[in-house]
């Protein structure tokens, strides 16, 4: 059944299924869907009811994107668009605290697409909020580590929104003389150096392109790499 809550005094909907022979208090999967989507999308519809025939009692919501009782189909692209990526989390804590009040104390959030994304970001921010920050996040996918355990300070520190992670966003306001070596089959740093090129306009910076090197400039590579870097300082022997 549709119901619908409040944040900001902007109206959400949502989609609630509660499974058979359950009681909505016994558990309840909280589904955000993805990049300017909505609680109709096949892929939540179908989660939904794979969470029922399993006893599991869900609620997809619809974030607003910016529009009061948005509707259960694709934003439009033609806009306009007033909404923020941020908007998910006010929008997120309203559907709990409607939860709460139903008497719901377990629920598990999910997220497809970007709203794993914003769902994962809710949970660390909360915490935090909380003066939990410390308290650690079970199962879940950290940097390079896979079903592991974080506390939610740390997820944050490293997925929190900042340009700075982009280590080209930096490189202007660095008034020192900068080498940067770069593996031309690096597949972990994928476009670094399309990045970087257009940033090349003068002595202060050089970029150096080491053709056939990885990621980590394996086997004889790391001879070019110490090569340059000798040279770049021009310290002599």
């Amino acid at each position: 059944m549709t119901v619908n809550t409040t944040s900001s005094g902007t109206i959400l909907n949502g989609r609630l299924l509660v499974a058979k022979d359950k009681a909505l208090n016994q558990g309840v999967f909280l589904i955000l869907h993805g990049t300017l989507g909505h609680y109709q999308m096949e892929i939540i519809n179908g989660l939904q009811l794979a969470l029922e025939e399993r006893s599991y009692s869900s609620l997809a919501i619809n974030l607003s994107l910016g529009l009061n009782a948005q509707a259960g189909k694709m934003f439009d692209c033609g806009g306009p668009h007033l909404h923020k990526h941020d908007d998910s989390l006010d929008e997120l804590n309203a559907w709990l605290e409607w939860l709460a009040k139903k008497g719901v104390q377990k629920v598990a959030l999910v997220g497809h697409s970007r709203g794993g994304n914003q769902v994962a970001r809710f949970a660390a921010e909360r915490l935090v909020a909380l003066g939990k920050g410390k308290e650690l996040i079970e199962n879940i996918g950290f940097l390079y580590c896979k079903n592991t355990k974080a506390s939610a300070e740390s997820f944050l520190s490293y997925y929190k929104p900042d340009e700075r992670f982009n280590s080209v966003s930096v490189i202007g306001k660095v008034l020192m003389p900068l080498l940067i070596i770069a593996g031309s089959e690096d597949r972990i740093s994928e476009g670094l150096i399309e990045q970087i090129e257009p940033k090349v306009e003068n002595d202060r910076l050089k970029l150096l392109i080491v053709d056939g090197a990885d990621h980590f400039f394996r086997d004889l590579f790391l001879e070019d790499v110490a090569d340059e870097m000798v040279d770049f300082v021009s310290w002599g022997k």
